[in-house]
C-alpha cells in the first residue's frame, strides 16, 4: 500500500510539472509574438514618418520651384545685364543711354537668382548693336570677367555688349565679327561663368567716365611671370602595341611668355593624309611668327594668321595660344582645347578653380578647327596620286570653313601662385575638374614652382591614358555622349598634350 501511494504521489506531481512547463512555453511564446508585433509596428510606424517627411519636402520644393520660376520667369524672357561677383550698391554705366557714360543705370539683387540684374535692354529697347559697358561696384569701376573685354586706345579696359536682332541663323561662312570681342548668339546677351574671376581695371578708383580715364602713362604691373613644362603621348593602338605618331603639336616659349597647342585631326589618315602635318607646320610658322610685339591677343590673333596663311600641308587643328604680358594672360582657342586657371585658397592649402575655358562645338564630338585642303583645280593631280577617298569626300562637303575670327578671346589677370593646365580635349575628355584639381593640390605643395610644372604634365597625362583603357569608367566624355543620346562607356583613347604654367613672381 506504501508502494501505491509513493507511485501516485509521483505521477500527481510529473503531471503538475507538464502543466507549468506548458503554461511556460505558452506564456513565452505569447511574449514573443507581442514583442514582434511591436518591432513590426515600429518599423512601420518609421516608414511612415520617413515616406510623410519625403512627400512634405518633395511638395515643398515642387511649391517653392514654382513661385520661384513664377517670379523670375517675367526677368529671364528679357535682355538682362548680370553682376554675379557681390557688391551692395551696384550700378552700370554705358554707352546705349542717352548721355553715354553719365547716366547710371540701378542694379537690382534677386533673391531668387542671387545676383543682380537690369533690364533696361528690354524696358528701353535697345537699338541692336556693340555697346561698351562698365560696372561700378560700392564706388569702385570693375570689369565683369563673364563678359567680353575691349581696351580702348588709351588703355581702359571696358566690357562689350553685343544687343541682335532675332533672325534665322547664317550659314557660317557669312558670319562676321569683331576681332577684338566675341558676339553671343543668345538672347540673354550675357553667358554666366561662376568660376570666371572679376577684371579689375588698372587704378580706376576716379570717379571721371571709364574710357576717359587717362590710364595711357600708368605705370605697367610687371609682377608675375610664368614657369612653363609641357608632357606628350601619343593614342596607342592598343595596351601591348607600340605608340604611333601623336597628331598634337605645341611650343612654348619662356622668354617671350607665349605658348600654344594644335590638336590635329587624325581621322585624315584615313584618306592618306598624314594628320601630324599640318597641326605641325602651324606651330612652327607660328613660333617662328611670334617676337617681341606679340604682346596682346590681337597681335597673338594676327600671328595665328600669318602663320595659317603659309600653311602648305593640308589637314585641319584646334588651336589654342596664350600670351603673358603686364600679369595679364591674353588666349585665342578655337575647338576644344582648353585651359583652366587654379588659384591657391586664402585660407586652406587647397585649390580653386577661378577660370576654365569652353569648347566650341558644331556637334558631339565635332570641334571647330582651322583646316587647309586642295582647291578644286588640284583634284586631278591628286587622283593620279592615289587620293580618290579624299577628292569624294571633297566634292560632297561644303567648302565653308572654321575662320580664327571665330575663336573665343580671354584677358585673365594673374596672381602669384596661379596654376595655368593647358591641354587637348583628351585630358578633359578622361578627367574630371575636380580629377584635376585634386592630383594638382597633392604636388603643388611639395614641389618648387619650376619642379611643379615639369612633373605636372607626366602625371596628369598617365592618370588620363589609365582612365581612357578602362571600359567601366563613365568618363567625362562618356557623360557628354549620353547628352545627345549616344551609348558610350568607359575613357576616350586619345593623343593627349600637356603644358602646366605657374605664375610666379619676376623677383623669384
Amino acid at each position: 500500500m506504501q508502494n501505491n501511494s509513493q507511485h501516485n504521489f509521483t505521477e500527481e506531481n510529473k503531471s503538475k510539472l507538464r502543466l507549468w512547463k506548458q503554461k511556460a512555453e505558452a506564456l513565452y511564446i505569447q511574449k514573443w509574438c507581442l514583442k514582434w508585433k511591436f518591432a513590426c509596428y515600429f518599423y512601420l510606424k518609421q516608414q511612415l514618418i520617413a515616406i510623410r517627411t519625403a512627400a512634405s519636402i518633395l511638395i515643398q520644393k515642387r511649391i517653392r520651384g514654382w513661385l520661384v520660376r513664377k517670379a523670375v520667369k517675367p526677368i529671364l524672357i528679357k535682355k538682362i545685364i548680370k553682376w554675379e561677383h557681390g557688391g551692395q550698391t551696384v550700378l552700370v554705366f554705358g554707352t546705349f543711354t542717352n548721355s553715354p557714360w553719365v547716366e547710371p543705370i540701378p542694379m537690382l539683387f534677386n533673391k531668387y537668382l542671387s545676383y543682380h540684374i537690369s533690364t533696361i535692354l528690354s524696358d528701353k529697347t535697345i537699338l541692336p548693336g556693340d555697346y561698351l559697358v562698365k560696372f561700378q561696384i560700392d564706388g569702385e569701376w570693375k570689369c565683369n570677367g563673364n563678359l567680353p573685354i575691349s581696351i580702348d586706345e588709351k588703355g581702359n579696359y571696358n566690357n562689350v555688349l553685343i544687343v541682335i536682332r532675332k533672325t534665322k541663323r547664317l550659314h557660317r561662312s557669312m558670319r562676321l565679327r569683331s576681332i577684338s570681342h566675341d558676339v553671343f548668339t543668345n538672347e540673354s546677351i550675357v553667358i554666366s561663368n561662376k568660376n570666371s574671376p572679376i577684371l579689375f581695371t588698372r587704378s580706376c578708383m576716379s570717379s571721371g567716365p571709364p574710357n576717359k580715364l587717362d590710364l595711357y602713362n600708368s605705370v605697367p604691373n610687371r609682377e608675375v611671370k610664368l614657369v612653363m613644362g609641357r608632357f606628350m603621348a601619343a593614342k596607342p593602338r592598343s595596351k601591348v602595341s607600340e605608340k604611333i605618331e601623336s597628331a598634337d603639336a605645341y611650343f612654348f616659349n619662356t622668354k617671350l611668355q607665349v605658348f600654344a597647342i594644335a590638336d590635329g585631326v587624325s581621322e585624315w589618315d584615313e584618306y592618306g593624309i598624314k594628320a601630324s602635318d599640318f597641326s605641325r607646320e602651324l606651330i612652327k610658322n607660328l613660333h617662328e611668327c611670334i617676337s617681341e610685339k606679340t604682346i596682346d591677343k590681337d597681335s597673338l590673333e594676327q600671328d595665328i594668321c600669318t602663320a595659317y596663311n603659309i600653311v602648305k600641308s593640308y589637314g585641319s587643328s584646334t588651336i589654342l595660344a596664350g600670351v603673358c604680358k603686364d600679369s595679364m594672360l591674353h588666349t585665342i582657342s578655337l575647338g576644344d582645347s582648353g585651359y583652366m586657371v587654379l588659384r591657391p585658397k586664402e585660407f586652406s592649402k587647397g585649390l580653386m578653380i577661378v577660370y576654365k575655358s569652353s569648347a566650341q562645338q558644331h556637334s558631339f564630338n565635332c570641334p571647330y578647327q582651322l583646316t587647309h585642303l586642295p582647291n578644286e583645280q588640284d583634284y586631278e593631280s591628286l587622283i593620279n596620286s592615289g587620293y580618290n577617298l579624299l577628292i569624294n569626300l571633297l566634292k560632297q562637303r561644303n567648302r565653308s570653313y572654321d575662320s580664327i575670327v571665330d575663336s573665343v578671346q580671354e584677358i585673365i589677370p594673374l596672381r602669384n601662385g596661379d596654376i595655368i593646365i593647358a591641354a587637348t580635349d583628351g585630358l578633359y575628355d578622361n578627367l574630371y575638374d575636380q580629377d584635376i584639381v585634386t592630383i594638382t593640390e597633392r604636388h603643388y605643395i611639395k614641389h618648387t614652382s619650376e619642379n611643379l610644372a615639369n612633373l605636372l604634365p607626366k602625371i596628369l597625362v598617365h592618370e588620363a591614358l589609365k582612365k581612357s583603357w578602362d571600359n567601366t569608367y563613365r568618363s567625362p566624355f562618356s557623360r557628354n555622349a549620353a547628352k545627345v543620346g549616344k551609348k558610350f562607356i568607359g575613357g576616350k583613347l586619345d593623343d593627349i598634350t600637356v603644358l602646366v604654367l605657374v605664375a610666379v613672381s619676376y623677383l623669384e
